[in-house]
């Protein structure tokens, strides 16, 4: 019975198409390894023994003790025309008591690796049979349970930051929308619920991910050339460097004076597959502070104003943009970002002697 069992919950797992049903089905053949305990072989709990001496235990101690006496005998002769070879140590030959407890030993060596072997063996069938023929052609000839699980899960797991992106998204939209009166369990449900699919597709977020979905996700139309970049990544790039790319971007549109981007240049709708949900896809604006960058406006007389439309600092006496009073780069140096000092060294050396 147990056997019609395990067989009938084996064949309602549907066969793997590809990255299309991976997410269901590895949760599905999840569930069937782990009622085999195989699931304890790729979790790394159940670690594969050492292969043993003897693929059959000898029958009698006495076979054990003439075994021991016939590999020495094998290693003396070995060595016996080798002048410099390291001599061998005392050979002290098996008790019978010593061979009767080694005896046991290597009975209960090989039950486990025996054990393990059919463990393993049996799961490789098990996801063999619930894959499809094409999936097999692009899986290989891999024969070891880990390194099969690995690979599926590299084959049909999307893993760019994009991926991330969008699951994160999923999470984020949930901030905000719980129903008036909605039953705080069920609300409970949605957020660990959805977490858990985010561990389960991608598998365990951390900080540095988290923090890079933030400086990355809300730039609005702030930033394009970095954002974009980023979200196709296999795997997120450092903080810093997300950081300092987008320093460089906005710096770099500050000193050409160009215009913001479209909503139309943001990587969601420059990538479909994405799927990102952004502000600039939403319609909604961000609140709060926000760089602002020397985009063209339409004046009251329908005309555009550019850098003309910044003020005129009273530091340094040049029109730039002022996030808050006293601000200054050319006055205060130490303040602006590295790549702005360089490209802009000219003028800081120019107000220093003016201001000498």
């Amino acid at each position: 019975m147990a056997t019609s069992t395990t067989k009938t919950s084996l064949e309602a797992i549907p066969l793997l198409k590809g990255r299309e049903n991976y997410s269901s089905w590895s949760k599905q053949i999840e569930s069937h390894l782990k009622a085999s305990n195989a699931w304890e072989i790729l979790s790394g709990r159940w670690r594969k023994p050492t292969e043993p001496l003897y693929f059959e235990a000898p029958i009698r101690p006495q076979d054990l003790i003439d075994d021991h006496r016939a590999r020495r005998q094998q290693e003396e002769e070995a060595i016996a025309d080798d002048n410099e070879a390291t001599p061998l140590p005392h050979y002290a030959p098996l008790t019978l008591k010593e061979a009767k407890e080694e005896l046991e030993y290597i009975k209960t060596h090989i039950e486990q690796w025996n054990r393990w072997n059919k463990t393993e063996r049996t799961a490789i069938n098990d996801i063999n049979s619930r894959i499809s023929n094409t999936c097999k052609e692009e899986l290989g000839s891999l024969d070891d349970l880990k390194s099969i699980w690995e690979r599926l899960k590299i084959l049909y797991v999307e893993s760019t930051c994009g991926t991330w992106v969008k699951e994160l998204n999923a999470l984020f939209k949930l901030k905000g929308g719980r129903r008036t009166g909605e039953d705080p369990d069920e609300w409970m449900r949605k957020i660990i619920t959805t977490g858990r699919g985010i561990v389960d597709n991608l598998g365990d977020i951390n900080m540095d991910i988290l923090l890079a979905y933030l400086l990355t996700v809300d730039l609005g139309e702030d930033i394009t050339a970095t954002t974009t970049e980023t979200y196709r990544q296999p795997k997120w790039p450092t903080v810093d460097s997300i950081r300092t790319s987008i320093s460089e971007e906005y710096q770099s549109k500050l000193n050409a004076g160009k215009t913001k981007p479209t909503a139309s240049a943001r990587p969601d709708n420059e990538d479909p597959k994405l799927n990102l949900t952004t502000p600039s896809s939403t319609g909604r604006k961000r609140s709060g502070t926000r760089l602002s960058s020397p985009s063209k406006r339409q004046n009251n007389d329908g005309e555009k104003r550019g850098r003309q439309a910044w003020p005129k600092c009273p530091i340094c006496e040049r029109r730039h943009p002022i996030k808050k009073e006293g601000e200054c780069y050319v006055a205060q140096p130490e303040t602006a970002p590295a790549p702005w000092r360089e490209k802009n060294q000219d003028k800081i050396e120019a107000f220093k002697k003016k201001s000498q």
